[in-house]
């Protein structure tokens, strides 16, 4: 423990350093992430290490690691400035974490098998997750959860009548039709969305509009 803290504290300096002398917005995730070993590091040695895998410790951190993206995403509404690059790699450290947090609450552990009621809601968890990345027009969230997605797909298709090689050929293709449609039609989605949200105020700036 007295080894990782070292470790993980030494990170967090360096990478605080680098973001304040040469503004580096990739510093910023390595900073997040330096921080996040700080967290588990504490709560490993002195709390439960099952908050960890069980979901609640990584979910809390990555949610901090959200918000913070999210202010920096405030200061920058059209994402056309620096501030748009520092949100976009804390959004990087964030997703993950959030993913195998939720995983995790869902399951038991995030690293559990998933059956197919579980399945199921991991699904919806993360289709309201991918909306949440459209109306924040962040793809890097998406990006992140595609792995999660394909998992719990693949569940529910081999459960419903898959097997073998349906179900590769079945999650394949749904997935590949999805990131297709949603990266084709990602500023229609966003639109639709939008009208779902205040567009004044600070909702305006955490979801700013899509120009036409």
């Amino acid at each position: 423990a007295s080894v990782a803290f070292a470790g993980f504290g030494a990170a967090a300096a360096a990478a605080l350093a680098v973001f304040f002398r040469f503004r580096l917005p990739f510093s910023l995730f390595l900073l997040a992430l330096s921080i996040a070993g700080l967290f588990y590091t504490a709560i490993a040695r002195f709390a439960d290490g099952d908050l960890i895998f069980g979901g609640v410790a990584t979910l809390i951190v990555g949610l901090a690691t959200l918000a913070a993206a999210i202010i920096f995403d405030m200061r920058d509404p059209l994402r056309a400035s620096r501030n748009s690059d520092n949100a976009f790699w804390l959004h990087m450290a964030a997703a993950p974490q959030i993913m195998f947090g939720l995983r995790g609450l869902i399951l038991g552990s995030g690293f559990a098998p998933a059956g197919m009621a579980d399945a199921a809601i991991m699904l919806s968890v993360l289709i309201a997750f991918g909306l949440l990345s459209l109306a924040l027009n962040r793809r890097a969230l998406i990006v992140s959860g595609l792995l999660s997605f394909a998992a719990s797909l693949w569940v529910l298709v081999d459960k419903v009548g898959g097997g073998g090689l349906n179900t590769v050929m079945l999650t394949a293709l749904i997935v590949g039709a999805s990131i297709v449609l949603l990266g084709g039609g990602w500023k229609t989605a966003r639109r639709g969305i939008l009208k779902l949200i205040p567009s004044g105020g600070v909702s305006g700036r955490i979801f700013p509009p899509e120009p036409a």
